[in-house]
C-alpha cells in the first residue's frame, strides 16, 4: 500500500562523507559487537583521505586529519574495500594502518573499539562545497516554529549574537516556518557570504546579520550527539553545515547511504539491523530501479521511496559486479532520536 505523505527512507546523502564505523557483514547475533575505527572519508575520492573522530580508536592511536590510508596489515585498501577489510577483524584486535603523512609512509597500530550503540553517521556535502558556508546552529522544529536549540561555540551564529531559544522567522525577508523553507532560503542566499536573520526573542522581533564562514574552518567543532535520519523527500542539500532538525522518533527506513551516479544510486553505507542489511544490500551496489521505476538524478532513490509506508515490500533492481539482481526489501520503522543535520562534520 502506498501513501502520499512523508516517509523515512534513511538515505544518508548524495556524495556523503561516511564514517568508517565498520560493520560486520554477517554478525553472529544482533547483539554481536561491531568493530569501530573512528574515521571519515569521502567515497568520491580516489585516496582514503581521513578525518579522525575525537576520542575514537583512530584518535587514540595517533591518526590525524589529512592522513591517507594506503594499507591495513600490509594489504592495500581502497575506498571500496576498506570497510570490508575492517569488518573482517574483531573488537579488541589491533591492526596496523599504513598511512601517508607529509609525503612520509608510517605504520600505526590501532586497537579496534566497539561500535557505539547508536550509529553516528556523518553527513557531508559534496567536495565542491567543502568550503561552503557555515552558520553554526542546531534547530528544533516545534509548534512555535524553528527554535534554536544550540549555538555552536565560536561559530558565526554565536558571533552574531544568536541565542538558544531564538525563533527563526525569516532569512533575507523570506519567511521560514519549516526545515524545508529554511533550506530553500539558504540556498537562495548562500553565495552572498552573509544572511540577515529575522528572529523572535522574548516577544521582540530582531534583525541579525550573520557573516557566514568557510565550513572547513569549523571541522571538529560540531556536537557529537547528532544523529541524522533523512528521507522525507530528497535531502541532498549542497550548502554549508551547522543545522540539525529534530523530527518524530519513528521513521520508515530503507537504511542505506547513497550517492547519485550515472547508473543510479550507489550505496555508500548500509545501516546495521536495517531492512537493507536484512535484504542483503551491500556497499558498492547500485540501485537502478524501485518496483520498475527508474532511479536517476532527477528521480532519486528517496523520491521513489517517498510513496511507501511501513510493511511495504519493494523490489529493487540492483547492479552488482556487472550483474543485475532483483532484491526484495520490506520497509520497516526504526526508533531513534531523529535529528536531521545539514551537513555534519565529526560525530
Amino acid at each position: 500500500m502506498k501513501r502520499l505523505i512523508l516517509i523515512f527512507a534513511l538515505i544518508i546523502s548524495l556524495s556523503s562523507m561516511v564514517m568508517a564505523q565498520e560493520e560486520t557483514p554477517e554478525p553472529t547475533s544482533p547483539d554481536a559487537p561491531r568493530p569501530f575505527l573512528g574515521i571519515q572519508f569521502d567515497p568520491n575520492d580516489e585516496a582514503i583521505t581521513i578525518q579522525v573522530l575525537p576520542d575514537s580508536p583512530a584518535d587514540e592511536a595517533g591518526l590525524q586529519d589529512g592522513d591517507v590510508i594506503t594499507a591495513i596489515n600490509g594489504e592495500p585498501v581502497t575506498v571500496q574495500t576498506i570497510r570490508d577489510v575492517v569488518n573482517s577483524f574483531a573488537v579488541g584486535e589491533t591492526i596496523t594502518v599504513t598511512i601517508t603523512r607529509d609525503d612520509e609512509s608510517l605504520d600505526i597500530d590501532v586497537t579496534l573499539g566497539e561500535r557505539p550503540t547508536e550509529p553516528q553517521i556523518t553527513l557531508r556535502t559534496p567536495p565542491i562545497n567543502m568550503h561552503g558556508a557555515f552558520l553554526g546552529v542546531r534547530v528544533n522544529e516545534t509548534d512555535e516554529g524553528l527554535v534554536v536549540d544550540e549555538v555552536i561555540e565560536g561559530s558565526p551564529a554565536q558571533a552574531a549574537g544568536l541565542q538558544v531559544g531564538d525563533i527563526l522567522v525569516a532569512i533575507n525577508d523570506e519567511d521560514i516556518t519549516t526545515p524545508e523553507s529554511l533550506i530553500t532560503a539558504l540556498l537562495a542566499n548562500i553565495q552572498e557570504g552573509q544572511v540577515t536573520l529575522t528572529v523572535e526573542r522574548d516577544g521582540e522581533t530582531l534583525e541579525i546579520t550573520v557573516e557566514l564562514a568557510p565550513m572547513m574552518r569549523f571541522a571538529g567543532r560540531m556536537p557529537r550527539d547528532f544523529m541524522p535520519p533523512f528521507g522525507e523527500g530528497d535531502h541532498n542539500m549542497p550548502f554549508g553545515d551547522g543545522f540539525e532538525f529534530r523530527m518524530p522518533q519513528q521513521r520508515i527506513v530503507l537504511g542505506v547511504g547513497y550517492e547519485i551516479v550515472d547508473e543510479g544510486a550507489l550505496i555508500t553505507d548500509v545501516l546495521p539491523d536495517s531492512p537493507a542489511e536484512a535484504a542483503g544490500l551491500m556497499v558498492g551496489d547500485i540501485i537502478q530501479a524501485v518496483d520498475g521505476d527508474v532511479v536517476d538524478a532527477e528521480r532519486t532513490l528517496s523520491d521513489r521511496l517517498y510513496a511507501y509506508e511501513e510493511g511495504d515490500t519493494v523490489t529493487l533492481d540492483v547492479l552488482r559486479d556487472a550483474e543485475t539482481l532483483q532484491i526484495e526489501v520490506t520497509l520497516a520503522p526504526v526508533s531513534r532520536r531523529a535529528a536531521f543535520e545539514l551537513p555534519g562534520t565529526d560525530m
